[in-house]
């Protein structure tokens, strides 16, 4: 008589077949198994680990989207700058809101109090990386300072060269930097930055969210604007 299997055995295999057939699971062979100890498949974790190590710095080209997203509204924007109303100052602090609290603490914070700290921040591209953050942040000081001024020219002078500065800026980390990182970080290292970067999205609550629709909501305004004024 065939012997009756264990309950447990029975729903472990009723887990591994559904996995494998409704989210394309593969199956390891007993040979896979290299570490007899704790049964853990090596060359197929290591792999895995490799081949997720580029999405802990994705995560940082992903968060640039956004940011390209403002820089691509900032000509709109300086077309129809109004600084006379309180509806037209709101949006300029709308504006400058999103480089300080997303562009800034949220992901340049991400690269100077973690990612850059991996690397000797003396390197000549680390440096100018830093610098291009201290950049902004002067140019966001004086937007502030020309908006309780209602001076609008220097708003606009500061949003173009604030907008000059991110294109090239973010060309360089995407293209040069995170690629040379991503090449340089030990496994172990990717697997604390991505623990770090999730802990950081934690804190930050919601701020990925309501930053993607106050671009959203800018991009709708300015872009009816400009149909607007195309019409005309």
């Amino acid at each position: 008589m065939a012997r009756k299997r264990k309950p447990e055995i029975t729903f472990q295999t009723h887990i591994a077949e559904y996995l494998v057939r409704e989210h394309k699971y593969g199956v390891l062979e007993q040979t896979d198994i290299t570490d007899t100890e704790h049964f853990i498949a090596e060359d197929q974790l290591w792999a895995f680990l490799k081949a997720s190590q580029a999405d802990t710095l994705k995560k940082l080209v992903d968060e640039h989207r956004l940011i390209k997203r403002w820089v691509a509204v900032i000509p709109g924007f300086i077309e129809n700058l109004d600084v006379a109303t309180e509806y037209g100052r709101e949006l300029v602090r709308q504006g400058i809101d999103f480089i300080q609290s997303y562009a800034d603490k949220y992901h340049h914070a991400k690269e100077e109090a973690i990612l850059f700290k991996y690397f000797d921040e003396n390197l000549d591209i680390i440096k100018i990386m830093l610098a291009d953050h201290e950049n902004a942040r002067g140019r966001v000081r004086e937007m502030l300072s020309a908006l309780d001024k209602r001076d609008d020219k220097t708003i606009a002078s500061h949003l173009l060269a604030y907008r000059d500065l991110l294109i090239e800026h973010i060309k360089k980390e995407d293209e040069v930097l995170y690629w040379w990182m991503d090449r340089n970080l030990s496994t172990r290292q990717v697997g604390e930055l991505f623990n770090r970067f999730r802990e950081k999205d934690e804190e930050s609550g919601g701020t990925p969210e309501k930053y993607e629709e106050l671009i959203s909501k800018l991009e709708r305004i300015f872009k009816n604007r400009r149909n607007q004024n195309e019409r005309v």
